[in-house]
């Protein structure tokens, strides 16, 4: 196998980091006033794997274990943000 076939280009973080920061920009900018703050946050989980997802894949070397830890890295920044918005950020 050539080396362009095991290993994810950085065209795929790329598109992870846009989808996330540019969903974020649509509901904050875009649907900030006709969705609710409970669904915002909702929509925003998802958002946070994608985005901290690509930056981990950017950051990582190159790699056999690149999209491995950029998967995880999102998996971890995906269950941060539902902690602190379940658990957190009702009692502030």
């Amino acid at each position: 196998m050539s080396e362009s076939t095991t290993k994810p280009s950085n065209a795929l973080y790329w598109i992870f980091l846009l989808l996330g920061l540019g969903g974020a920009a649509t509901i904050f900018g875009v649907f900030f006033d006709s969705v609710s703050e409970t669904d915002m946050i909702n929509y925003s989980y998802p958002l946070a794997f994608f985005t901290i997802g690509g930056i981990a894949g950017l950051a990582t070397g190159d790699g056999s274990k690149k999209l491995r830890n950029a998967l995880i890295w999102g998996g971890i920044g995906l269950l941060l943000t539902f902690v602190f918005f379940v658990q957190i950020f009702p009692g502030l």
